[in-house]
């Protein structure tokens, strides 16, 4: 147990709330409370979600124990369940306040224009400050064409600049390392992407695994219960008025649009067979119908 403790970031994870109420030291624990509270949103803002979730399990632990004290006095279980309603209040305050905050940095950023904006902000990411000489070196632009970028930077309120002798050291304002967050989630997800691609073309690349892997693509990508079909899919076409019942092969499918259409029209061409596929018949065989 104790050495499951030590792997918690947990604010004095020594003392056991029940223990203190007991002995009476209640600012110690709204001291505990608040600090922990404070912790645990660090570790969701920071997205340390190993760490977060040892933490949260290890709360939990100890806030079941603790609750036995309040169960036999509706009074004072009154006042915890307010305070858990209070809890999530805040909570949820702070994540819509967060999720704005960051819908607010991402429309100042796409409505600035500026150019280099984001290779600036990744290089102050990483080296926490510069001056103009150390960022014309790293992005490799002329000084006097990042003086004119670094201008309408700090129109953005991403980047500061902090006199230093005779220079200035630029490093990001909290604005700005809110954008390099989401820049770097956002680059996480297209190289995600990007890697996804570069599998799947290899797979249909290969005749030894195409027909497979368009086969799950197509299961995979069902929208609304509405199944993908391709050339070489089989059919079954049923008449509602007759109730006949025919199966058939899907030989080709063209797209069709007129200029009253709004949406181009697939047009599916099947040929009909029975019991086995005869490649032998012409296009007179051939049926169609609306994809």
């Amino acid at each position: 147990m104790e050495e499951a403790v030590r792997m918690v970031k947990w604010i004095s994870p020594e003392d056991d709330f029940e223990t203190l109420f007991k002995n009476g030291e209640y600012e110690k624990i709204v001291r505990l409370s608040e600090e922990n509270e404070e912790l645990l949103y660090s570790l969701y803002h920071r997205k340390e979600n190993d760490n977060l979730g040892k933490s949260i399990k290890f709360g939990l632990f100890l806030m079941k124990y603790f609750k036995r004290l309040f169960v036999e006095e509706i009074r004072s279980l009154a006042v915890w369940n307010v305070g858990k309603l209070m809890g999530y209040l805040e909570l949820l305050a702070r994540l819509q306040y967060s999720s704005e905050q960051d819908r607010l940095v991402s429309c100042n950023a796409k409505y600035s224009g500026t150019k280099h904006l984001d290779e600036i902000i990744f290089a102050l990411e990483i080296r926490g400050n510069a001056t103009q000489t150390e960022l014309s070196e790293i992005l490799k632009l002329q000084p006097s064409t990042l003086s004119e970028v670094l201008k309408k930077v700090r129109r953005t309120g991403f980047v500061q600049a902090t006199p230093y002798g005779k220079y200035k050291m630029y490093s990001l304002t909290e604005e700005g390392i809110r954008y390099g967050a989401l820049l770097r989630k956002k680059k996480g997800a297209e190289s995600e992407y990007l890697k996804a691609i570069e599998v799947l073309n290899k797979y249909i690349e290969d005749e030894s695994t195409r027909d497979e892997c368009l086969k799950c693509l197509k299961m995979s990508l069902n929208i609304q219960e509405r199944r993908l079909i391709g050339s070489g899919d089989e059919i079954a076409i049923v008449d509602a008025e007759s109730g006949q019942y025919e199966k058939g092969m899907i030989r080709y499918i063209l797209n069709r649009q007129s200029n009253s259409q709004k949406q181009p029209q697939n047009i599916v061409i099947a040929q009909k067979y029975s019991g086995l596929k005869d490649d032998g018949l012409d296009d007179n065989d051939l049926d169609q119908l609306e994809a």
